[in-house]
């Protein structure tokens, strides 16, 4: 029972630990999930601008005629309202026409310079992550066309900063470490407040299937189940005590039943050797009787045995005396044929004697009397 115990105590640990595993595992894939959505919303909603924009007549007339307060009365409601961290249109060179986050700017080049010269020559829009004023930025870059053909260049896009990261980080309870091009460029704070001791686990994601660009973006996500795994020990060891206890009570219950199940088997023993001397006697005379009856059985053969001899010696002996009995009846045939004949033949010679004995007596008549 007590090894039934400790194995049953072995089977829910075991089990409360893949149960443990398990949770860590969910919540991980639900932390990346959460991750990839929050950088796709962001892509998405630079994708609807330039969309919105490059389709805007108002907006590509203002390009052409190279009408700067008319572009940023167009891109700077955006940047001012729907909190996009900058809107900046560029020319076929590169240099700056408009930003909507620093309008005194203008006729300069910045950070997205070479990736805007990278598409002057594609129609596509590219999806990119570049440094842009000293922080990681999620970008959208388009070339505008007009009826004349290529008008100008126009970038969308969000900062991926340490207070951005910290807002989403504490709202989904992430920990999180963003690298381009396999270089750290911003970390969460909560990420930076784990101890080094501390039970974490670490999930890398790469996000450069979802651009379109020529730079790598990764993420951390750095999962600290140091505070469940506290809360696992601490079920796991309730579970522990309270399957101990049970595991007490039904070793006390099963010692009665066993002492129990133990007088049982006493009576049950005595009550077996008792039967036990019973049979010992019942099979005792059962041997005597089959010694008895194997002697008797070999009388028997024995009895028949010279019964076989004495029938065929009174056989044999029976066979001769028939074929004596059949030479002397044989005989006494030959005798009395032999007496026959010699009856017929005494028959015979009495007649031949009496014809002569008359013939005689006739003739003696005959002299007697010669008159006659």
């Amino acid at each position: 029972m007590t090894a039934i115990a400790l194995c049953a105590i072995l089977a829910v640990s075991y089990l409360q630990y893949q149960a443990f595993q398990t949770q860590i595992e969910q919540l991980a894939g639900r932390h990346a999930s959460q991750l990839r959505n929050f950088l796709s919303s962001r892509q998405q909603k630079n994708n609807e601008l330039i969309h919105l924009l490059k389709n805007k007549w108002q907006f590509i007339d203002s390009v052409t005629m190279l009408d700067i307060n008319a572009i940023l009365d167009e891109i700077t409601p955006y940047y001012n309202q729907m909190n996009y961290g900058f809107v900046t249109l560029y020319d076929m060179q590169g240099f700056i026409i408009a930003r909507a986050d620093t309008p005194e700017t203008f006729g300069n080049r910045d950070e997205l310079t070479p990736l805007v010269l990278n598409i002057r020559d594609d129609r596509r829009a590219v999806a990119e992550a570049a440094i842009y004023n000293g922080r990681l930025a999620l970008l959208s870059i388009e070339r505008l066309e007009g009826t004349a053909g290529p008008i100008g260049i126009l970038a969308a896009g969000n900062y991926l900063d340490q207070a951005t990261m910290d807002e989403f980080a504490v709202a989904q309870d992430l920990n999180i470490i963003l690298s381009l091009n396999d270089k750290e460029v911003v970390s969460s704070t909560v990420h930076k407040n784990i101890p080094p001791q501390a039970m974490a686990k670490r999930t890398l994601l790469d996000m450069s299937a979802q651009l379109s660009g020529t730079n790598s973006v990764k993420a951390l996500i750095v999962d600290d189940y140091s505070a469940a795994m506290n809360k696992f020990k601490l079920n796991l060891f309730g579970v522990v005590l309270a399957m101990a206890l049970v595991s007490a009570i039904l070793i006390l219950l099963s010692r009665r039943t066993v002492m129990a199940a133990a007088r049982a088997l006493d009576g049950a023993r005595l009550s077996a050797e008792e039967k036990t001397a019973e049979l010992a006697l019942v099979n005792t005379a059962l041997v005597e009787e089959m010694n008895e009856r194997t002697r008797a059985v070999e009388e028997l053969r024995q009895y028949k045995a010279n019964l076989e001899a004495l029938v065929a010696r009174r056989t044999g002996e029976l066979n001769a005396s028939n074929e004596l009995l059949w030479d002397d009846i044989a005989q006494r045939i030959r005798v009395e044929a032999e007496l026959e004949k010699a009856i017929f033949d005494l028959k015979d010679a009495l007649a031949q004697i009496k014809t002569l004995s008359g013939n005689t007596a006739h003739l003696f008549f005959l002299q007697e009397d010669p008159r006659r």
